[in-house]
């Protein structure tokens, strides 16, 4: 079992280096220290990175600037005040990055009313030349319910989140507007592994790799 939690913490920290980042294909641009950084501005095109920098088809390194999303995670009955006005501004502001964050709940027991919101909001990122970041934040109704308990439990356990992951790239499989998966948001801390009776070395081994 603690095998397959080190598993698990490994390919998250991972996941930035292995998923194809799309990005914007015309783009202003400046030169810095560690070479030419590129702010797209229109156009999608497939990523790739080379070591800690992300890249384009062209070898310019591209800067991703945006804002985290956050009222996604928490009431699916509340995002249709969610208005096509917010992206404009947004699009306005120089951003080109969104960092959405998703209830596995609400996708899992509200799809009718929880997956076409979170479709609208990608199409309007879309229509702006915005990447979306999708972000695993929660599985629960209230966040006071997604403790360190239930993380901890979520990762011991991880078929079913994983499967889900799984079912969302291949929806999302031919739209570039989604850019990247944050598998899972804030993994629990090394006093909260020692308190599910993972000794010292392992709750620090979880935390810090």
């Amino acid at each position: 079992m603690r095998r397959k939690i080190y598993l698990v913490i490994s390919f998250l920290i991972l996941t930035w280096q292995v998923m194809p980042i799309p990005s914007l294909q015309s783009s202003s641009s400046k030169i810095s220290s560690y070479g030419t950084i590129s702010y797209p501005t229109q156009g999608l095109t497939w990523l790739h990175t080379e070591g800690r920098w992300i890249k384009d088809s062209y070898g310019k390194t591209i800067r991703l600037l945006g804002a985290t999303r956050v009222d996604t995670r928490y009431n699916c009955k509340d995002i249709h005040d969610v208005d096509e006005i917010d992206y404009e501004l947004f699009e306005r502001s120089g951003a080109n990055c969104l960092r959405l964050m998703l209830n596995k709940y609400y996708w899992d027991n509200e799809p009718d009313v929880y997956i076409p919101k979170i479709d609208q909001i990608v199409s309007w990122c879309k229509d702006r030349g915005i990447r979306v970041v999708f972000n695993f934040a929660q599985d629960s109704v209230r966040s006071i319910e997604w403790n360190y308990d239930a993380k901890i439990n979520a990762l011991e356990n991880p078929d079913d989140w994983i499967n889900w992951w799984i079912s969302l790239a291949e929806r999302y499989l031919d739209e570039p507007t989604v850019c990247a998966f944050e598998i899972f948001n804030e993994p629990p801390p090394y006093f909260a592994w020692e308190e599910h009776e993972y000794s010292k070395e392992q709750a620090d081994a979880l935390w810090w790799n």
